[in-house]
């Protein structure tokens, strides 16, 4: 019995380290900027984070006034993420 609660920690700690490493990093102009901080702390909640440059400027706002209201995010919030992506596209 023993031997069996130690294999499953075992599987269970590569499990973890296997999934912390398909996790995206943060940028540092992510973490510079309210706009950065909040698109990684509101989007990454639902699914990857896209890249900036995956859209164009005259996408984002578009993409992000419609999920801002799903992410409970303020009209405010709304327009400093557009702003963050439209600056690093």
């Amino acid at each position: 019995m023993r031997r069996f609660y130690l294999s499953f920690l075992i599987l269970l700690f590569l499990l973890a380290a296997v999934l912390a490493c398909g996790q995206k990093r943060i940028t540092a102009e992510e973490e510079s900027s309210d706009g950065g901080r909040l698109f990684v702390r509101s989007c990454q909640s639902c699914h990857a984070l896209p890249k900036p440059g995956s859209q164009s400027d005259e996408k984002w706002p578009v993409i992000v006034k419609r999920y801002g209201p799903r992410a409970k995010l303020s009209e405010t919030e709304i327009a400093s993420i557009t702003e963050y992506l439209i600056a690093n596209n």
